[in-house]
């Protein structure tokens, strides 16, 4: 501390070596990593901080405090700039309702870009108070911010930082409680029911320090941890680290990798942020001078997160081909685990899912009036940055109409239903339940393998069990028929192995209203 000369600790050791500090530094591939300042597109003589990338990589979302076109020049007011062709374009003010005459922040953004978290507590009457708030597109914008409510929440610091993960129902902050390790912890809570959020749960000592730790980032695998720490030994006033969760839970995890002295300046480094792809690092560096500037850095392998795919298009009517506004639930098929929700755009239909590696997941859109469409992704075997489009098309609820049920398993020519199957089946109890005039029948279908009256009996058989299912979660037996249809119906013909996938089906028609 400039003009003071004192002693911060005493230690005594038997030995005569030296102590020196360690700072835990990882060895990489690519040791000529150059971190990029970026344009004036982005930065300003004022401060830019808080950096927030879409995970497409498209828009980075950021705060400026002191510009001069802020609603209020002395606070703080969300921009975004978009990525188009690699280049940023000039960034942008945010309108009303995100950013008013207080500070204004945005913490993070869901893939499908339509629901984010922000800083804050937005009252009606125009005024803040210190919390969070959740907010969600709509065909006219963003709408109000509304509270996150989380139980026994406590915070005895001045400052506080946020991250909500990708599926929207976890959530990462930074707190400082009384029985915590220090100022600031790590901390996470979990979406309940009723849509308030648990009792916050400190990461523990492998992340905290007795010191502060800040703006925690959990990358799309939902493994990989970003944040800084003031006190774990490192480059200067606060740098980067990286560690990776150990299981299920969320108090083991990896020890602490200080992100080097490429991304770690002799001054203040926080607030990182990067794409699905990990392929970029956004974060704020005071190096320049006085203000905070964004940079981004490219990340060697590594450093970065697991991989994950991307799945983006639109939900679609079938019959009329018109984009809709509806919910993408996404499950863990092995558990049958619902990891999250997103949710397709009013006006366009696009959406956008970030799926981590080493699972089989379904991921279904569903809306009332219509029956739901399904589709499956095996990520066990991930090991690249992925992207994949897929159009989901909803098909009205309307005597005659056909859906394919994607996610039904069957052991290998038997008619035994596997647990993976559950997810599917089950959603199509619920719209059995919330639509009580729909009868349907439940269609088998096999390829040209094999012969005629064997499969015919083994289809019979697969429809019956998916029909013993249902009834099975109280659908009256009225309501279900079951038709086993062998290898007469082939949805295309079966020239090819890929085909003879496509043909071995299960399929919903509803018979009646």
């Amino acid at each position: 501390v400039s003009g003071y000369q004192q002693i911060d600790a005493i230690g005594i050791a038997n030995h005569q070596k030296k102590i020196t500090s360690f700072i835990n530094t990882i060895t990489i591939s690519d040791t000529a990593l150059t971190k990029e300042k970026l344009s004036d597109a982005v930065n300003s003589p004022t401060d830019e901080i808080s950096p927030i990338i879409s995970p497409d990589g498209n828009s980075l979302y950021f705060t400026r405090q002191n510009h001069p076109e802020n609603i209020k020049v002395a606070n703080q007011d969300i921009w975004v700039s978009t990525i188009e062709n690699g280049a940023f374009l000039p960034a942008k003010l945010l309108g009303a309702p995100l950013n008013n005459s207080e500070n204004n922040s945005l913490a993070s953004i869901t893939p499908d870009g339509n629901t984010a978290l922000v800083l804050n507590v937005y009252n009606p009457d125009g005024t803040m108070e210190k919390g969070i708030s959740i907010t969600h597109k709509t065909g006219n914008g963003w709408g109000m911010p509304q509270k996150v409510v989380i139980e026994d929440f406590q915070n005895e610091s001045a400052y506080g930082e946020y991250f909500l993960l990708n599926s929207g129902n976890i959530l990462l902050m930074t707190v400082q409680r009384k029985e915590g390790l220090g100022n600031k912890d790590v901390h996470v809570s979990f979406l309940k029911e009723d849509g308030t959020w648990t009792k916050p749960q400190n990461l523990g000592p492998t992340i905290n320090t007795v010191a502060s730790e800040i703006a925690p980032f959990m990358a799309s695998d939902n493994r990989t941890l970003y944040y800084a720490s003031s006190c774990k030994p490192g480059y200067g006033k606060a740098d980067i680290f990286m560690s990776r969760r150990i299981g299920d839970g969320w108090e083991t995890w990896t020890e602490p990798v200080n992100m080097g002295p490429s991304i770690n300046s002799n001054g203040f480094d926080a607030y990182y942020t990067l794409p699905a792809s990990g392929e970029y690092a956004y974060f704020v560096s005071y190096a320049g001078g006085n203000n905070g500037d964004l940079y981004r850095i490219p990340i060697p392998k590594e450093l970065r997160p697991l991989p994950v795919t991307l799945v983006q298009g639109r939900v679609l009517n079938s019959k009329t081909n018109e984009p809709i506004g509806t919910g993408i639930a996404y499950y863990s098929l092995s558990g049958g685990i619902k990891e999250g929700t997103a949710f397709s755009d009013a006006v366009t239909g696009e959406y956008k899912i970030v799926l981590p590696s080493g699972q089989q997941y379904d991921f279904s859109a569903s809306k009332d009036g219509f029956l739901p469409v399904s589709s499956s992704l095996d990520l066990t075997k991930l090991d690249k940055y992925n992207v994949l489009t897929q159009d989901l098309y909803l098909t009205p609820i309307e005597e005659g109409a056909r859906i394919r049920v994607n996610n039904i398993y069957f052991d290998f020519d038997k008619s035994n239903l596997r647990k993976e199957s559950n997810v599917e089946l089950d959603q199509m109890v619920t719209i059995l339940k919330s639509n009580l005039n729909i009868r349907l029948r439940v269609e088998g279908h096999t390829d040209d393998k094999g012969e005629a009256a064997y499969n015919l009996k083994l289809s019979q058989n697969r429809a019956d069990a998916v029909k013993s299912y249902l009834l099975s979660k109280g659908i009256d037996a009225s309501r279900i028929e079951s038709s086993g249809l062998g290898k007469t119906n082939p949805s295309v013909p079966n020239t090819s192995d890929s085909n003879r996938q496509l043909n071995r089906r299960v399929e919903f028609v509803v018979i009646g209203l």
